[in-house]
C-alpha cells in the first residue's frame, strides 16, 4: 500500500509539473503578444494616430500577464521540489547521518527536471 501511494505521489507530481510547463509556455506566448501590442500602441501614439489611452490600455493588459508569468515560474520551481520530495529526496543524506558515513563512491546526483 505504501509503495502504491509513493508511485501515485510521484505520478501526481509529474503530471502537475507537466501541466505547469504547458501553462508557462502559453503564458509566455501571451506576454510576447501583449508586449508587441504595447510596442505597436506606442508607435501609433508616437505617430499621432491614436491617443495615449491606447498605450495605457496595452500596458494595463501587459502588466497582469507579466505578474502571472512570474507566478507560474515560481509554481514550476515549487513543482520541481514536490517531484524531488515525492521521489524520496533527501533520504540519502539522512541515511548518511544515521550511519555516520559519507556518501558512497557510486552515489549520483539526480539529473535536472527541465
Amino acid at each position: 500500500m505504501a509503495i502504491r501511494n509513493a508511485f501515485a505521489d510521484v505520478d501526481n507530481a509529474l503530471v502537475a509539473n507537466q501541466k505547469l510547463q504547458e501553462q508557462l509556455a502559453a503564458q509566455q506566448r501571451l506576454v510576447v503578444a501583449l508586449t508587441e501590442y504595447a510596442r505597436l500602441a506606442r508607435l501609433q501614439y508616437d505617430g499621432g494616430y491614436t491617443g495615449y489611452s491606447t498605450v495605457l490600455q496595452a500596458e494595463q493588459t501587459l502588466f497582469p500577464a507579466e505578474l502571472n508569468l512570474a507566478s507560474l515560474r515560481a509554481s514550476l520551481f515549487a513543482s520541481a521540489v514536490n517531484i524531488y520530495k515525492a521521489m524520496g529526496g533527501g533520504w540519502v543524506n539522512e541515511a548518511d547521518k544515521l550511519s555516520g558515513g559519507g556518501p558512497p563512491a557510486t552515489a549520483q546526483r539526480l539529473p535536472p527536471l527541465f
